[in-house]
Formats: structure tokens, sequence, C-alpha cells
């Protein structure tokens, strides 16, 4: 088997901006938590 001297990796997405509209920041490409802070804690334990 020989493999390709020249190797040329496929192209990244990248998410552009929204065109706006009302519904235009709910559904980002992003997961998980955008902010570090601490969470508060209740008087019960779950």
């Amino acid at each position: 088997m020989t493999t390709p001297t020249e190797y040329v990796p496929p192209a990244v997405w990248t998410w552009s901006a929204p065109n706006g509209g009302q519904f235009a920041n709910i559904n980002r490409p992003t997961a998980g938590a955008t902010q570090d802070q601490e969470l508060p804690v209740g008087q019960h334990p779950l």
C-alpha cells in the first residue's frame, strides 16, 4: 500500500455569525458551560 507524499487536510468548518432575527441565538453550535461560576448551595441535600 502506498501513501501519497503530499497530505492535504480537509477544510475546517467554522460557524458564521447568524443573520439576525428573534431566534438567531438559541441554537448555537457550542455545548457545555459558557461561564465558570459557583453553584448555589441550598439547605437540603439532593
